[in-house]
């Protein structure tokens, strides 16, 4: 029995399908046909006629007369027992409601829908089928109303009875047997239940076709059709029936094929007719399409994991927030070349997408946000909330003008999209503080200049060419004055002026951020250091010259300077070596909500692989010379002109020694006395390298040479690694000497003083741009770096000094500058150059 059921069914379908596609055939045959003659710019005059509050309106006609569509799962939630909230029923309804809506087959997409998202919430899913089944078969009384309605109504007006009469009477009996039958089963019964559910489905149907009826009727007046409803009430009832009998999805076709041959009968113009049955469609079909659509996409959202939720909600934003700079620099331009209004007494026929009018209160007023607007665009990668809000003002402002001027279609669908942008944008602007810096200023003078020199050329000469062309020359000298006595050309130089101002605006209000910056705090950065040791780099937070960042469980440390919108990190982070990656990310985070991107200069491969899954690409720095000091021996062929320097500085008189803090005054005023004459009246730098500076170097012991005369010749600073394993030198100063070889004398010294002390390493610094960008396989950005650095080059030069460390060091180790993906490395290069050559009065105190 089943098999025949089946096979009937196939039988069925076979007939059915062809008959679809032979009518659907015809029925767009027959509206290719109307269409050729459509009047395209007739076409446009009617849709520019909507306004905003149109819009609106045929919006909310769209959502009112769909709603009842998706009410009828509530009705048989309770009967079903659907295991789901009202609220998520009604979701699910929506969704099933809309497409099926639209693509039709006689309700059994609605059924097959329905059951796909209900059948896990349900016990019995044949009781679920059955009374979808039931819905569908009792969705047609709310059209057999309408039918019964009109037969009646053409019997008492004596209309002609032809087929349309007959059929609508046929279709009308539907709901009074429904009913008669539906009571009788109430009395015979006794099961008001299905009695009640009967009629709240018919009810619900009902008010589905009043709805659609109110919704088509509402276009027809808002298009100014002049058709009544007793003239409208009949087509609408043969387009219904024409596309019930085609069985063409949604009618699509037939229903509107009907449509525009009825009422050209009254002589509306197909145009009108057209633009009524596109917003219809779009009103009663597309957009609870794409609600629904949302609805899915965000149910589905809830199901995956919390991980791919973010990406995704990410991805969302960035995207939306890309299209949105596009977007809003377009209607910026497009408000100031929309309104020139030279160019549209001239030529008409310009591009569309330069013809949106804001709001006729001002030409002014419109170049003049134009040129907000652009600059605008250009500062939304800032991501602040300010910048979001102030957006949402500018364009509320813009929509606001469209409920008092004469928007078209296409402006306020953009317009429409623009908002939907900033909502879905949102997210992107998290920030509470932003730096602008120079080369956004720059970029965004050049684009305001470049679109007012675009816009006052374009005015003059293309109307001039065409006057040359059309006009007598007697009345060029006219146009022209009345070209700069118009309001246009003041209102463009005023609009590009403020857009100026606000630029300078935006470079004071870096001033006004208000990034915490915490100074050094000594006792803190030495109880970090005493926990969990430290790194060749970290001694040179003692200088006071840079600021500090300690994680919220105080067990990670950075020093950090800043440059532009970039804070440049001093070496590897310090502390808690396991949580070096959160305390990174949390630096980060906490950065960029400032506006700031975190660059590290000097970093090793300690620290890279959780820089790289943080988003960090790297450029080689230099190299760092480290001395294994049981292998250190001046013995030997290759160690011959050390030995020859040393012997000739120690025979000379020369003595080294090394004193321990606290130093007195006399001792001081020797130091400083060499540090001036090697300074030789330059100022000295930071950062990276120390300066003189008492409480500094009173921090650990300073290494010093001696002549035979007792006078103070140089000294070194010795600098703690903090590993107990390691160290080195920070400054290394003398006065000039007629002898060479000061330098070698006082690093062998120091080795014999360290290898004695226990220490294994001796770190001789970094050789910057040790072996980076010389070959021509190299990175183009490293090769571009490497000439910034040596032009670049300040009091301590590079040069020699890998060769000088080559002479003592038995291992080199990389080292690298860590900067965020995406971000310029020339722009990035200069920045830290620029920290590098400032001046040590010029830090931090």
């Amino acid at each position: 029995m089943n098999m025949k059921k089946k096979l009937n069914k196939k039988i069925v379908q076979m007939i059915q399908i062809p008959i679809i596609v032979v009518i659907l055939f015809f029925a767009l045959r027959e509206l290719y046909n109307i269409f050729v003659d459509i009047d395209v710019n007739l076409f446009n005059m009617y849709s520019d006629k909507l306004t905003v509050t149109n819009i609106m309106i045929i919006i909310v006609l769209g959502i009112i007369s769909y709603l009842p569509l998706s009410f009828y799962d509530l009705i048989i939630k309770k009967k079903v027992q659907i295991n789901l909230s009202t609220r998520e029923v009604y979701k699910y309804s929506w969704i099933a409601s809309s497409i099926s809506n639209l693509v039709g087959f006689g309700g059994s997409s609605a059924i097959f829908l329905k059951n796909h998202f209900y059948k896990k919430y349900v016990d019995d899913s044949s009781k679920l089928i059955k009374e979808t089944s039931k819905v569908v078969g009792l969705n047609l009384s709310g059209f057999s109303l309408v039918c019964l309605i009109y037969s009646l109504w053409s019997l008492v007006n004596g209309r002609s009875f032809d087929y349309v009469f007959f059929i609508s009477a046929l279709i009308g009996l539907y709901i009074p047997i429904i009913f008669i039958g539906a009571t009788y089963k109430v009395f015979k019964n006794r099961n008001k239940e299905n009695y009640y559910i009967t009629l709240k489905i018919m009810f619900t149907s009902i008010l589905e076709w009043a709805t659609t009826i109110l919704l088509i009727y509402g276009l027809i007046v808002i298009l100014g059709i002049k058709v009544t409803l007793s003239q409208f009430f009949p087509i609408y009832v043969m387009a219904i029936i024409v596309a019930m009998i085609s069985m063409v999805p949604s009618g699509v076709g037939t229903f509107d094929l009907t449509l525009l041959v009825g009422l050209k009968e009254f002589n509306v113009p197909s145009e009108q007719v057209l633009l009524l049955i596109i917003l219809y469609r779009l009103s009663y079909y597309i957009i609870p399409v794409l609600i629904g659509l949302v609805l899915y996409l965000s149910d589905l959202y809830m199901k995956i994991n919390e991980d791919a939720r973010e990406v995704i909600s990410r991805l969302n934003s960035k995207l939306a927030h890309c299209v949105l700079k596009i977007m809003l620099f377009i209607t910026g331009i497009s408000l100031i070349f929309g309104n020139n209004i030279y160019l549209k007494r001239y030529f008409p026929h310009r591009n569309e997408i330069l013809n949106m009018d804001i709001v006729e209160l001002s030409i002014s007023l419109s170049i003049i946000i134009g040129f907000i607007l652009i600059v605008l665009s250009t500062i939304l990668h800032t991501k602040t909330k300010e910048v979001y809000y102030f957006m949402v003002f500018v364009f509320a402002v813009i929509t606001m003008g469209g409920f008092f001027s004469k928007y078209n279609i296409h402006e306020c669908i953009f317009i429409g999209l623009v908002w939907i942008l900033i909502l879905f944008s949102r997210k992107m602007f998290y920030r509470i503080g932003f730096i602008y810096t120079w080369k956004n200023a720059i970029k965004d003078i050049a684009i305001i200049l470049l679109t007012l020199s675009v816009y006052l050329i374009s005015s003059y000469s293309k109307v001039v060419h065409y006057i040359h062309r059309k006009i007598p020359i007697l009345n060029l000298e006219e146009i022209v004055k009345n070209f700069y006595k118009d309001n246009l050309v003041s209102s463009v130089f005023i609009g590009a002026t403020i857009a100026l101002l606000l630029v300078m605006l935006l470079i004071l209000l870096n001033r006004l951020n208000k990034f915490p910056k915490e100074e050094l705090d000594k006792e803190k950065v030495k109880k970090i250091i005493e926990n969990y040791g430290g790194s060749r780099l970290i001694h040179y937070v003692f200088l006071g010259d840079k600021y500090i960042y300690i994680n919220k469980n105080e067990d990670v440390l950075f020093q950090y300077q800043i440059s532009g919108d970039k804070i440049i990190v001093l070496g590897n982070p310090v502390g808690n070596k396991e949580n070096f990656f959160d305390g990174i990310q949390e630096f980060l985070e906490f950065a960029d909500l400032y506006g700031y991107t975190l660059v590290f200069s000097g970093v090793d491969v300690e620290v890279m692989g959780e820089l790289h899954d943080l988003g960090y690409e790297f450029m080689k720095l230099g190299q760092d010379a480290w001395v294994e000091l049981d292998k250190f021996s001046l013995v030997g062929n290759k160690n011959k002109s050390n030995r020859q320097a040393i012997g000739r500085i120690t025979k000379a008189g020369y003595e080294f020694s090394i004193v321990s803090p606290p130093y007195n005054d006399e001792l001081f005023s020797e130091i400083k006395e060499v540090s001036e004459e090697w300074l030789n009246g330059q100022k000295e730098k930071g950062f990276c390298v120390g300066f003189l500076d008492r409480d500094y170097i009173e921090m650990d012991k300073v290494a010093i040479v001696r002549n035979s005369e007792g006078e103070l010749k140089g000294f070194a600073t010795i600098m703690p690694m903090y590993d107990g394993e390691t160290l080195s030198v920070d400054l290394m100063r003398f006065k000039k000497i007629e002898l060479n070889g000061i330098m070698d004398y006082m690093f062998a010294n120091i080795f014999e003083y360290a290898k004695e002390n226990g220490f294994k390493y001796f770190n001789l610094g970094l050789a910057p741009l040790a072996d980076v960008g010389r070959t021509k396989h190299a990175f183009f950005r490293e090769k571009i770096a490497y000439q910034i650095f040596v032009y670049g080059n300040f009091v301590y030069s590079f040069k020699g000094l890998k060769k000088f460390k080559e002479k003592y060091a038995t291992r080199w180790e990389d080292r690298y500058i860590a900067y965020k993906k995406g971000s310029s490395v020339i722009i990035t290069v200069i920045q830290l150059m620029l920290v590098l050559t400032k001046e040590k009065d010029d830090f931090c105190k």
